[in-house]
């Protein structure tokens, strides 16, 4: 049983080259340039014995051809030294190239509830630390393993071609040390794969210090989070110290399967020489001994391909794993707005996040109906599944049962791209992309390669409230929105995203507590904005604050994933439930920030 999955182990390495295939091409050449460099380099061993059997029978005409010879194949050996380095350096930046496009793309393109089971310093350490042994391995340890593979064996041939029998009585040991140097190198690969987990975790733990440093600072939280730094490298270093003592082990071997083929020659060539075995010469002992010194090479760094090819594997399988997550969807057909239907609509809809440390449900057979144009708002304490609602409408997730129906289309039969072009989203988190201030609203466009007029973006901002303060900025528009020196303050940043919201005139507004970051006064201004921005869109709003939504059509109160409560605002504090109790204590609150 053992057996059939030791077969069945992916080679990720393998799998990488295949998957860049197209550039196979540059690995034929250096394979090839090899081949023919080695030979050249091998028929200087052949010459050798030419020369000294020459020199031995005084032959001054030979003497001088094979000097010629000589001359001429090592000029021949110049430029295909370039042809080699220029292949491999090629392959290896193209694949490397792509592999960073990709894991760009995957990042992107992946289903949310796998993200949400990832953390990003997991993925940005694979994006490093596995690329970069990956890259190490195809510019440097590739070029390395396959000068030594073909030189080793091209030499080999040729020294049969000189003394076959001499040639199999001098490497008669070198099956022992093959075996014992690639039992050695067997754990070399789950060992890397482990190490490089151990460093994804030093590079989490660093991005939450990083991240967090605030509550960090507060709660005093260095010792704790230092320790399981700490804890991560030292494990690290330990898996470190074993893939050391694994190699240094395996080269000794290698050194032993160096030096004892060489005894072995000078001994049984001394022999062959004095009886007459093969019409052996001194020439062709050192014809041999010089040639010996690729498939010894070989041999003595075999341990060093054995192990850096495991290495690499451990790297592939790491970097490999992350494009076997499931991606969102891509097929689907075109949404088409029916108002005669609902524009969206939750059927019997229960969900729960699948995590490695909780499934338990979130929202628990909800129904309701949205028309076209309407403000429709949820409300209730934390946690109990207001956000998730959003998620859903945005078709982040899928539901555990029931069906969710855009515009009487089930959201699962909808191309998601497509979809998400009817959607505007304001989140509670503000997010603005490396990038200057004018793409961070231009992206908002629809059509994202659509060369996006500077007016459409001016006035945009202008409805978000942001234009004046753009252009107090040095370099307005231009201004980089991560740039040193520029700081944005939380209602800034909210009005920008809402400036990319206004730019995409979507007929779908979700707004996720928009105002929740912000202080009273900034509060005031977005709100008033975002008052604009809904005017003839059919809006979803979560909110904390529940004098914001007093105007909208129909209010949904949530409670441990139900829907307990619905009605107006007024219908609602009329009811006195649940509704009633959050606004009261609400009022509570502010009158007592107010005395304060």
């Amino acid at each position: 049983m053992c057996k059939k999955e030791k077969k069945k182990e992916k080679n990720y390495l393998l799998s990488l080259v295949k998957k860049h295939k197209q550039y196979s091409g540059y690995i034929y050449t250096t394979i090839t340039g090899q081949v023919i460099s080695s030979l050249v380099a091998g028929s200087f061993g052949i010459l050798f014995k030419y020369l000294i059997d020459a020199m031995n029978d005084g032959n001054e005409s030979l003497f001088i051809n094979t000097v010629i010879i000589l001359a001429i194949l090592f000029s021949l050996n110049i430029p295909l030294l370039g042809l080699r380095t220029y292949s491999i350096g090629r392959y290896t930046s193209s694949i490397m190239a792509d592999m960073r496009n990709e894991l760009a793309n995957k990042a992107t393109t992946m289903k949310t509830s796998e993200l949400d089971n990832m953390h990003s310093g997991d993925f940005v350490s694979k994006a490093n630390n596995d690329l970069g042994q990956i890259r190490t391995y195809f510019s440097t340890h590739l070029q390395f393993s396959i000068r030594l593979i073909v030189g080793g064996v091209v030499s080999f041939g040729l020294m049969l071609y000189l003394g076959w029998l001499l040639t199999l009585i001098t490497f008669l040991a070198t099956p022992v040390f093959l075996f014992l140097t690639i039992l050695i190198g067997k754990p070399l690969k789950n060992l890397v794969v482990k190490r490089n987990e151990k460093l994804a975790e030093v590079n989490k733990y660093t991005q939450d210090a990083l991240g967090g440093y605030v509550e960090i600072r507060t709660y005093q939280l260095h010792t704790r989070l230092g320790g399981k730094i700490k804890q991560a490298i030292d494990d690290s270093v330990k898996l470190l110290f074993k893939t050391a003592a694994i190699e240094s082990f395996s080269r000794g071997f290698g050194f032993l399967s160096r030096i004892i083929p060489v005894i072995i020659l000078m001994a049984v060539g001394s022999i062959f020489i004095v009886k007459g075995i093969g019409g052996i010469t001194i020439g062709t002992i050192i014809a041999i001994s010089s040639l010996s010194n690729a498939p010894l090479n070989l041999l003595f760094h075999l341990s060093n391909i054995v192990n850096n090819y495991k290495k690499a594997q451990g790297s592939t399988k790491g970097l490999l794993k992350i494009f076997e997550y499931e991606d969102e969807r891509t097929s689907g057909s075109v949404l088409n707005i029916n108002e005669t239907h609902p524009i969206i609509s939750f059927k019997d809809v229960s969900f729960s996040y699948q995590s490695e440390s909780s499934s338990s449900p979130v929202l628990n057979n909800i129904s309701f109906d949205i028309y076209k144009g309407e403000q429709i708002a949820f409300v209730g304490e934390s946690g109990c599944g207001k956000s998730t609602i959003i998620k859903l409408i945005a078709g982040f997730y899928a539901v555990d049962s029931g069906s969710i129906l855009i515009s009487n289309e089930n959201i699962n039969n909808l191309n998601l791209k497509d979809y998400r072009k009817n959607i505007s989203i304001v989140d509670q988190d503000t997010y603005l992309y490396p990038g200057t201030l004018y793409e961070n609203i231009s992206c908002g466009v629809i059509n994202e390669y659509e060369e996006v007029p500077e007016e459409l973006v001016k006035q945009a901002a202008i409805s978000a409230n942001i234009h004046e303060f753009i252009l107090s900025l040095p370099n307005q528009y231009e201004t980089f929105a991560m740039e040193r020196g520029v700081r944005l303050s939380g209602g800034q940043k909210q009005r920008i995203t809402m400036a990319r919201a206004c730019i995409r005139e979507a007929e779908i507004l979700l707004l996720d507590e928009p105002t929740s970051a912000l202080d009273m006064e900034n509060e005031m201004i977005v709100q008033e904005q975002l008052q604009k921005l809904m005017v003839d869109k059919t809006s979803i709003i979560v909110a904390h604050r529940l004098s914001t939504i007093k105007d909208v059509n129909q209010i949904f109160v949530i409670d441990k994933g139900n829907i307990v409560e619905k009605g107006t605002h007024n219908d609602l504090i009329a009811l006195k439930g649940k509704y009633y109790d959050l606004s009261h204590k609400q009022l509570e609150k502010e009158r007592e920030a107010i005395n304060e």
